[in-house]
């Protein structure tokens, strides 16, 4: 008997701007050029440019309530724990329903807890960063990565010497 092909599903994680949706974009494009039985799946934010980009581009996609953390008006954060509970259940579901094979972050608000939920569970997991300085989402999430992939040498060396012997500039 023939065994059944196993389906590869990629989960990218990125987005709020499009200097993080749009990579997600290209990686997955070329990934899709070299193995087109592979399934490219996004996760997104309500409010980010992916709201928009993904559904026009006809994308398999899912939009979370995520929100950014405020740095500066530090009281538009008191809803974080509530926020954060609803957005974990919500993305713990998507890693059940798809069950991805790996998940790439690609930075922005949206990756960091999609990224480290999936890191818990043993899903391999690789983070790209293309500015020199490293983003929030990026920090957290590089100790906990298979791998990490940067633009450059500084943005890497920015995230520690630990992070350097999982990193590809």
């Amino acid at each position: 008997a023939a065994r059944a092909a196993i389906m590869t599903t990629v989960l990218l994680a990125g987005g709020g701007t499009g200097g993080h949706l749009m990579p997600a974009l290209a990686i997955a494009q070329q990934l899709q050029a070299r193995h087109p039985e592979w399934r490219m799946v996004f996760a997104g934010a309500e409010r980010g440019i992916e709201a928009t980009v993904l559904p026009e581009r006809g994308v398999p996609h899912r939009l979370f309530p995520f929100e950014p953390i405020h740095r500066r008006q530090w009281w538009r954060n008191l809803k974080w724990p509530l926020l954060a509970w609803r957005v974990a259940r919500a993305v713990d579901r998507m890693l059940d329903d798809e069950r991805p094979s790996l998940v790439i972050g690609t930075g922005g608000y949206v990756s960091g807890p999609v990224v480290w939920r999936a890191a818990r569970r043993g899903i391999p997991t690789a983070i790209l960063e293309l500015d020199v300085r490293p983003g929030f989402a990026t920090r957290r999430a590089a100790p906990m990565v298979q791998e990490i992939w940067t633009a450059s040498s500084e943005g890497l060396s920015a995230l520690g010497s630990a992070a350097a012997s999982r990193g590809l500039v």
